[in-house]
């Protein structure tokens, strides 16, 4: 009789699911990498430590389709914990700051954010002192109105608004 046992599981290849997986989990870490070095100097610690274990999950995922059970479900846990262990740390940090003005900025304080600035999108609502021009325009006929309110750039400043009198009931 011939023998019909299959070939033993090692030589078996990394379906092309598993590589997309762990490619994609690689460039994730690397993404990571470079974008909490935007903030050099907020936990030095994390940014090669994501890359390293986005790394070390890559090839366990090139290695999972010979893992089963407990051993496959640690992998994929593993995998989604790096995927989104840079967000969190920015969110963390995120929630435990202050923050005032319309659009607070997210993650630690750094040369990052968008068009190289902190703060919105850009510094576009980023406001400045209103000039005595602008007081004056937005105080004339004030009487008429419940508030009167200037809007962007000065938007940061809670919209500039000025209480006349109190609000119709």
């Amino acid at each position: 009789m011939p023998n019909t046992a299959a070939a033993p599981i090692a030589s078996a290849p990394t379906p092309p699911a598993n590589r997309l997986l762990a490619g994609t989990l690689a460039a994730t870490g690397w993404w990571t990498y470079q974008l909490l070095d935007r903030t050099p100097y907020w936990n030095p610690w994390l940014r090669p430590l994501v890359l390293a274990a986005a790394l070390v999950v890559a090839a366990a995922l090139l290695l999972s389709h010979h893992l089963r059970g407990r051993a496959a479900v640690m992998v994929a846990i593993a995998a989604i914990t790096v995927a989104l262990s840079g967000s969190a740390a920015y969110t963390l940090s995120t929630v435990a700051s202050t923050h005032s003005g319309a659009i607070p900025s997210a993650g630690p304080s750094g040369t990052g954010g968008f068009a190289g600035n902190r703060g919105g999108a850009g510094g576009l609502l980023n406001g400045s002192t209103p000039s005595a021009h602008l007081v004056s325009v937005l105080d004339a006929n004030a009487d008429h109105y419940t508030w009167v309110a200037a809007a962007v750039p000065s938007v940061s400043r809670a919209a500039r608004a000025r209480r006349r009198r109190s609000p119709r009931g």
